[in-house]
């Protein structure tokens, strides 16, 4: 039996795989042994994800989404992240009056946040007023609110994993989904791998680096 068939809702620990990970050619799966089995759980309903930045991999919560081959959870894989602030007396053209002169002129360039490693954590609940029926990817290239940019700090257009509750028009349907997972892989996919019914777009889609897909169950 192969890790993907065993994935068919939420689960507390993941399989380690010997003789490394699973692999993808060509649309088919190369097979490989697995020492432990996926114990299920009952989570509830999926209701959202809180992303999770830090310059340290050993931030990782350990309840952040689980890669269905053992493979990196780290969405920023492949990527940068560095964001730098730089205080006013970095320009030697900036002229500050001695009146109005304070510490903040006198500190260099100040590394404040590394984004480097991005996770998501999945959110649960047993209230299914509250519980997501769809989850989606999109990107921006314009200025918002959000605060949960998985490219968080580098350049090229913003990137969101989004998901329909009660802010978002439900239309008339009675799914919710029940397990969420991440899919790493070396190819491109249209449809979900066995064991899930449907998956997001590629998040990495234009930026290169992996495929990356969230799939879910409904």
């Amino acid at each position: 039996m192969h890790l993907i068939s065993l994935l068919a809702g939420s689960f507390m620990v993941v399989s380690h795989v010997l003789g490394g990970p699973v692999g993808f050619k060509d649309g088919q799966e190369i097979a490989a042994e697995i020492d432990t089995i996926l114990q299920p759980r009952d989570t509830g309903y999926f209701m959202g994800f809180q992303t999770v930045y830090s310059d340290r991999i050993e931030s990782r919560p350990v309840n952040s989404i689980y890669e269905v081959q053992g493979m990196s959870n780290d969405i920023n894989k492949g990527f940068g992240g560095l964001c730098v602030i730089s205080r006013i007396c970095s320009s030697p053209h900036i002229q500050v009056p001695i009146a109005r002169l304070t510490l903040s002129h006198l500190l260099p360039k100040t590394n404040i946040t590394d984004h480097r490693y991005v996770w998501l954590v999945p959110q649960y609940t047993y209230d299914i007023q509250r519980a997501a029926h769809a989850i989606w990817f999109s990107t921006s290239s314009e200025w918002n609110l959000r605060t949960d940019n998985l490219a968080k700090g580098t350049k090229g257009a913003s990137r969101y994993i989004n998901w329909s509750n009660n802010d978002y028009p439900r239309a008339q349907t009675t799914e919710r989904v029940t397990a969420v997972a991440l899919f790493r892989s070396w190819s491109s996919w249209s449809s979900p791998p066995q064991g899930f019914q449907r998956m997001t777009t590629d998040i990495n889609a234009g930026r290169g680096g992996d495929y990356l897909y969230i799939l879910y169950n409904i």
